[in-house]
């Protein structure tokens, strides 16, 4: 079997074969960094590993320069940025990295929402001013409603943890469903989770982004919401109409927001939701953690090893559907 990706993922494809879970000889081929695969190698790739590389330019180069290529795994969850009919019209399989980064971004989540009924960010504006000033009278997260937007292995976790704060748990789905998970007190299917915005004191966001949830949160949306709710995102920023964010913020309608993901990155200088009282801008890092690179080589071990015995793969992408 031959596996090309960038020379990043040459030890960890050589750790691979070295165990023997793989169950049979693997070669590696070192894409340039243009993404682009030497002729003598080309055509004996069938798997390609996007290791580290977010780009659609070395993605789309990597594809192009392999010929006989059957599968892609991307250590990324989106696909938004890869060229999704370029896939489908050579039938090529695309698996993404679903619950690579789920659980420190769902502790991100929590923290969001301690962090609103807390009020800490005051607490630590005036710690860092060095002024002793009572934040106002705090809450507790005890009795609240968290509506989820999607259902993807982030807030699978958010859910009992949730649950054990003693939250109400709204989970969003496209389609009924039969059984509700651990954590989750009802589903909202199809449109039905705008009913539930007037109610909820959180609307997390974590939705593929697709042309159908492009901006999906948006003034009406934010029109509807519950007066003093926060808003989490942590998914991808053009899924909120950040305009509309910051009218609603401006009109003192949200009590909040944290936000990890933004139309336009780095956030720049000069845009509005910078210097906000209630608004917790977080780079783009909720993912970071010691134990999400041993989490992306173990789900690519896993997935080569299915691969060679010709078993069915994880976190298959419906590249219909975009996610």
């Amino acid at each position: 079997m031959v596996v090309a990706g960038p020379q990043r993922a040459r030890a960890a494809v050589a750790g691979m074969e070295s165990s023997g879970d793989v169950g049979e000889e693997v070669r590696f081929v070192v894409l340039s960094e243009d993404g682009v695969a030497a002729e003598d190698e080309a055509a004996d790739v069938e798997v390609l590993w996007r290791h580290g590389r977010p780009e659609r330019r070395w993605t789309e180069a990597a594809i192009a320069s392999l010929p006989n290529l059957e599968w892609v795994h991307s250590d990324f969850v989106g696909v938004d940025v890869l060229p999704l009919d370029e896939f489908r019209s050579r039938g090529i399989l695309l698996t993404n990295g679903a619950g690579n980064y789920s659980r420190p971004m769902a502790e991100w989540v929590l923290l969001a929402m301690l962090a609103a009924v807390k009020r800490f960010p005051t607490v630590v504006r005036s710690s860092d001013r060095g002024v002793w000033q009572l934040p106002g009278t705090l809450d507790e997260l005890w009795g609240k409603t968290v509506l989820m937007l999607g259902f993807g292995t982030v807030h699978q976790i958010v859910a009992p943890l949730a649950e054990a704060m003693g939250m109400e748990v709204v989970a969003t789905a496209r389609r009924p469903r039969e059984h509700l998970p651990a954590g989750v007190t009802r589903w909202a299917q199809g449109d039905e989770w705008r009913r539930e915005l007037h109610r909820s004191d959180f609307v997390v966001v974590g939705l593929p982004h697709t042309p159908e949830t492009d901006r999906i949160v948006d003034g009406e949306v934010f029109g509807r919401m519950k007066e003093g709710a926060w808003l989490v995102n942590l998914a991808r920023g053009s899924l909120v109409d950040e305009r509309a964010l910051v009218d609603a913020l401006d009109a003192g309608r949200l009590g909040g927001a944290l936000l990890d993901s933004f139309v336009e990155e780095p956030l720049p200088e000069d845009h509005p939701l910078w210097r906000r009282p209630n608004v917790i801008v977080v780079p783009h890092h909720s993912w970071s953690s010691h134990q999400v690179m041993v989490r992306i080589e173990d789900l690519f071990r896993r997935q080569l090893t299915a691969w060679a015995s010709g078993e069915e793969l994880d976190n298959v992408v419906d590249l219909s559907a975009g996610y």
